[in-house]
């Protein structure tokens, strides 16, 4: 049984009752295709030829077209608490954001302790570590990251 479903031009996806994901239709550019442990869902929708699932655990997956990058979730997006979708474009609302979590887990644990490391007297880091956005990576960053150990809210 479906909780819900979403009917784009060419996929069709249902969300069934155990929160896994099951598609149908034309599958010209994979978005009929769901990707594998793609986990819990928490809702779905439909393009003209992408798919996109909002996860239980605040994060979307995409597949399908990206012609005009409709597939590709932004970096540092987030936490998403609702999702919609049109022909060849998807809208996301973001949740609470987690400026600790640097790599988007949302847990703030020893994998961004290693991206903050990692990137340790750096200036104008790539990766985020630069929380405090002072120029540069140092102990008020580990500071930060420290204070809010732990799932993000």
């Amino acid at each position: 049984a479906a909780s819900a479903v979403s009917a784009g031009r060419y996929p069709t996806v249902a969300l069934r009752l155990d929160r896994a994901v099951r598609c149908w239709g034309r599958n010209t550019f994979g978005q009929s295709l769901v990707p594998s442990g793609l986990g819990p869902v928490q809702s779905i929708a439909a393009g003209d030829y992408h798919t996109v699932a909002l996860l239980e655990s605040g994060n979307v997956r995409c597949w399908g077209s990206n012609q005009y990058g409709q597939s590709v979730v932004p970096v540092g997006f987030g936490r998403v608490s609702a999702l919609a979708v049109g022909g060849s474009h998807a809208i996301a609302l973001g949740g609470a954001p987690c400026p600790t979590d640097l790599n988007n887990d949302l847990v703030v644990n020893g994998a961004d302790l290693g991206i903050l490391l990692g990137s340790w007297a750096t200036s104008g880091s790539p990766s985020g570590a630069d929380l405090d956005r002072d120029g540069i990576v140092d102990g008020s960053d580990l500071g930060l990251l420290l204070g809010t150990w732990g799932p993000c809210p």
